[in-house]
Order: C-alpha cells, then sequence, then structure tokens
C-alpha cells in the first residue's frame, strides 16, 4: 500500500493532512514517536550508563547520543503513515545550500551576542589551553549541531505538523508548540520560561514562513553551538551539563532574546530574496 499523498498547495504546518487523513493520524504518529524514542533511549541507557548526567566531553557525548537516536525515530513514527521526508519541508528533502548559509549567517550573530554577553557578565574566564578546547570544540561542532536537528524534527517536525493538521491557522499550532517547548526544558524561572517560550516561537515561524526546518536548525544549532563553545573556552565544560539552563542572570537573558530576534530578522530576509518554497 502506498503512502499518504501530501494535498498540492499545503503548506509546512499542515503537511500531516493528507489525501488519507483521518482525525486520528496525528495523534498516533506523536503516540508512536514517544513510544519509539523510549525504546531506542532505554536501549542506549545501559551502554552511557556512566555517562549520563555526567559533565564534560563524557556528558556531552552521552547525552549527543541519546538524543540523535530520536531523529530516526520520528522519522519512523511518520512513515508509518505518511511520507517522513515531508517533516524535512514542502519540497521533501533537507535544502542543503540554505541550511549552511543559515547556519553561517547564526553563527556569525551569535558570537557578537555572546561577546556582548560577556562584556556585560564579566564571568570568571579560565582559558583551558588549545588543545583542550580543541578537543571539547570538535564534539560540540559534531554533536550540538545533531541534537539541535533533533529537538526542531520532535518540535518543529511532528508536533506542530501534527498540530497544523487539525488546526489550519497557523499561529495556533505555532503557539502552542512554543508552549510546549519551553515547559519541556523546566524553566528555572519565569523569565526564562518565557526566553525559551520566544525561541520555540521563532523556531516555529522560521519552519511556517520558510516551508522547512532548515532555519529553524540553523538558528537553534547556532545558539547552542556558540553557548557550549563559550562554556568551553571559559573553562566551564565540567559543570556545563549541570548547569544548563540555571542561575542564568536577567540581562543575560536580556541579550540572548536580543540576539535570537536579529538573526530570525536575517533569515526571514534571506528566505524572502531567495523566494524559497513555503508550500508543497
Amino acid at each position: 500500500m502506498s503512502r499518504p499523498e501530501v494535498i498540492p498547495g499545503t503548506p509546512y504546518h499542515r503537511l500531516a493532512r493528507t489525501d488519507r487523513y483521518r482525525w486520528w493520524r496525528p495523534l498516533l504518529e506523536i503516540v508512536l514517536f514517544c513510544v519509539f524514542s523510549l525504546v531506542a533511549v532505554g536501549g542506549l541507557g545501559g551502554t552511557f550508563r556512566g555517562w549520563l548526567g555526567t559533565d564534560g566531553l563524557a556528558g556531552l557525548v552521552a547525552s549527543g547520543a541519546m538524543l540523535a537516536t530520536l531523529l530516526p525515530m520520528a522519522l519512523l513514527a511518520a512513515a508509518c503513515l505518511r511520507r517522513p521526508e515531508a517533516l524535512s519541508s514542502v519540497l521533501g528533502r533537507l535544502r542543503w545550500g540554505w541550511l549552511a548559509t543559515a547556519f553561517i549567517t547564526v553563527l556569525g550573530v551569535k558570537l557578537v551576542g555572546v561577546t556582548v554577553d560577556f562584556l556585560l557578565s564579566d564571568p570568571p574566564f579560565e582559558w583551558p589551553g588549545l588543545s583542550a578546547f580543541a578537543r571539547l570544540a570538535a564534539v560540540i561542532v559534531v554533536l550540538v549541531p545533531i541534537q539541535s536537528a533533533v529537538e526542531e524534527y520532535a518540535f518543529r517536525g511532528t508536533l506542530l505538523q501534527a498540530l497544523g493538521a487539525w488546526i489550519p491557522i497557523a499561529w495556533i499550532p505555532v503557539a502552542m508548540s512554543a508552549v510546549v517547548f519551553a515547559l519541556i526544558h523546566v524553566p528555572e524561572t519565569w523569565m526564562l520560561g518565557i526566553a525559551l517560550g520566544v525561541s520555540g516561537l521563532l523556531f516555529a515561524v522560521l519552519a511556517v514562513r520558510t516551508g522547512g526546518l532548515e532555519a529553524s536548525i540553523a538558528l537553534h544549532a547556532g545558539n547552542n553551538v556558540v553557548m557550549f563553545a563559550s562554556e568551553a573556552a571559559a573553562g566551564r565544560s565540567e559543570s556545563w551539563i549541570r548547569n544548563l539552563n540555571v542561575g542564568i542572570e536577567a540581562h543575560s537573558i536580556i541579550v540572548g532574546i536580543a540576539f535570537d530576534l536579529l538573526p530570525f530578522a536575517i533569515l526571514l530576509a534571506l528566505a524572502k530574496r531567495r523566494a524559497l518554497v513555503r508550500v508543497a
């Protein structure tokens, strides 16, 4: 039996509304994704048992490997009900050139942002040495973008498209997915919760407005790569997991939001100039 086809003219958030749509199919996809993910993560739990919850390279590798398994689980859950390539974009694939352009753009802006935050905060800085930093940076560059992509496929792919299949008005599933994204990260303060919600909102808007996950992956990955790299450069890699989203000062949250909004606006402008396809 062939998989359900995307209805021509469908925007990104409605791609789960296939020609064989039934109200229960998006719900079943979410359930399948959760079940598959629990099985996959549980299967890896024994392998990384000693590393989970630790810091430094070991903790980052363990968390990266565990999260990486969720990406094929999202594709597998979608494949059970529809064409899984629709999770990537309205073209049924990742637009790698656009992804690379977006990521480089975000990195440039985020480097300025982390510099501004450092000047305002003046936190303790203890350079670990070139050799130690190079090892940390290599792992960050490889694993952190994968972690970010996994979250985008889960929240702006599976969840956003499932909600969009039920609700045609784009801003409602966009807002709902942003709230879930913020809550899943268990924010320490209301201000951090708002910041996470804003980030989730920007990621979802980028996915809908550009017709795919490339820009949201770039913004998410650029933010996380710069964050972990700055922690490594400051000699704080031995506490970067347990201190993740903990003890963030108000001015750092404000700077973070500002330097999310700036690349967000730039990416939308670049997408408009490129006349990216927004519907299938």
